[in-house]
Order: structure tokens, then sequence, then C-alpha cells
């Protein structure tokens, strides 16, 4: 259902999709849609968890280990270039502009987007950026504005090379791009001394 979902919201837009229409595509029943999601805007929320979870069990991302990586630049490129992968890839930035393009007649949509994995990986990050603070490997005393800073820099050039996900990034692209954005967050939190 969930893939039948994505289709049609992608083909039809926001507005343009019924649980009628979905259900169709599924060839199920529309009480099933209903019966599984609620309604359109629950379906709408599974589909956009479903594409920026990547299919992880249980869609949290797993602990990152940041604090023990004894190439700390080197982890923040691997998980830069996964996120742009994942963020970037086709499904997930004609997702992401699909929101953007109903933003105007449904302002609620944002929150929508926002709800569950955007708001999970900065508590993630979060996380790491707060251990390695107290491990004395970064001086970070915001956390929080840390993980805004990291995932700027990674989706401000990701996005400006890709045309907002419209031309795909090559990993060598998405490489480059997170290698910057480590170097850069590493040298501003580099701890004093």
């Amino acid at each position: 259902m969930l893939e039948a979902a994505t289709e049609v919201f992608l083909r039809e837009g926001f507005a343009g999709t019924s649980v009628d229409v979905v259900a169709a595509e599924a060839g199920v029943a529309k009480q099933t849609v209903y019966s599984h999601f609620g309604g359109k805007e629950a379906l709408f929320l599974e589909v956009l968890h479903a594409a920026r979870t990547g299919g992880r069990p249980g869609g949290t991302p797993p602990r990152l280990g940041w604090v023990d990586a004894v190439d700390l630049p080197g982890v923040l490129v691997e998980f830069g270039a996964s996120h742009l992968a994942l963020t970037l890839s086709p499904r997930v930035a004609a997702l992401r502009r699909l929101m953007i393009a109903e933003l105007a007649r449904r302002p609620e949509l944002r929150e929508m987007w926002n709800r569950g994995g955007p708001n999970q990986l900065f508590d993630l990050l979060g996380a790491e950026f707060s251990a390695l603070d107290q491990a004395g490997r970064l001086r970070v005393p915001d956390p929080a504005r840390a993980v805004a800073q990291y995932i700027a820099l990674l989706a401000h050039e990701g996005n400006m090379r890709s045309l907002y996900g419209v031309h795909e990034l090559t990993d060598a692209d998405r490489r480059d791009i997170a290698a910057q954005a480590a170097d850069m967050i590493v040298r501003a939190y580099r701890p004093e001394g």
C-alpha cells in the first residue's frame, strides 16, 4: 500500500490524491487503507517516513558511536555522504518538492514533514555531539546548534549541486560535500588548548 500511495502522491500531488485512488492502485479495499493508516494525512506521513528512513527496521537510525571513532572526520564524512544519498534520492527529493508545492494551500504539511524522521535525526546527532563534548574530543557548548549547522552545511551544498534533487549527485559529489562539512565542523568545534 505504501508503494502504491507513494506513486499516487508523486503522480497526483497531495491535493489530487484520494484514498480511493490509492486503494485501487494497491489492489485493496478502501477500508483496508483506512484501517491501516486512518486517512490521507496519516498515509502521507507514512510515505514520508518510509522514504526518509530508507527501509531501516523500525525507522530509527542506530546509535552512531562517533565518540569512539578513531577517525572522527572520517565518520562525519561517512555519515554525511550517506545522509545526502538518502535525502537527495530521487524519491525523497520528489516528495520534498511535492510538500513544498503544497505548502501555500496546506501549511500544516511542514509540521507533518518535520514530525518523526527529522526530529529523531536531530535528537540522535545532538546526543553524538554532546558525547563528543563530554569526552573532550570537540568543544560543543550547544549540541542542538552544532546539529543544525552540520545538517545545514550538508543540505545547502547538496541542494544547490543537485538542484533540490532533480540532478542525482555522484558518490564522489556526496563525499566531497560531506568532507567539506566535516572539516568545517571539526575546525569550528576543535577543543581549545
